[in-house]
């Protein structure tokens, strides 16, 4: 999965950052499994959990949703992507895509 996902971003060249936030499910389902700083150590350990813990017990000891739980092999391994691509460690945000869109839409109702 992270060979994959690593090669789904082989073209993209991002522009430098100094800080990388991400938002969605899985970002909020891997940062109950090793907090809301997803660095090098906290991704290699959120890999070997959903590498060697069942989905049921993912859910049963981290509370993640059972439906979550069954796809966040893949979506740990394209967070790793993501931060290996931009060199720096991602935070997990408590808002989504959803809500940017609202307090966007508001803001330019409000211009």
């Amino acid at each position: 999965a992270i060979a994959k996902a690593r090669a789904a971003f082989e073209r993209v060249e991002p522009e430098r950052v100094e800080s990388a936030l991400c938002v969605g499910g899985t970002a909020r389902a891997t940062r109950r499994l090793v907090g809301p700083w997803l660095g090098d150590a906290e991704l290699k350990e959120a890999l070997r959990l959903v590498e060697t813990t069942s989905p049921r017990e993912l859910s049963k000891r981290f509370g993640v949703d059972r439906a979550r739980a069954e796809i966040l092999p893949a979506g740990v391994a394209i967070l790793a992507a993501v931060h290996e691509l931009l060199g720096v460690p991602l935070h997990v945000c408590s808002g989504g895509i959803r809500e940017g869109a609202v307090l966007a839409s508001l803001a330019e109702r409000a211009a």
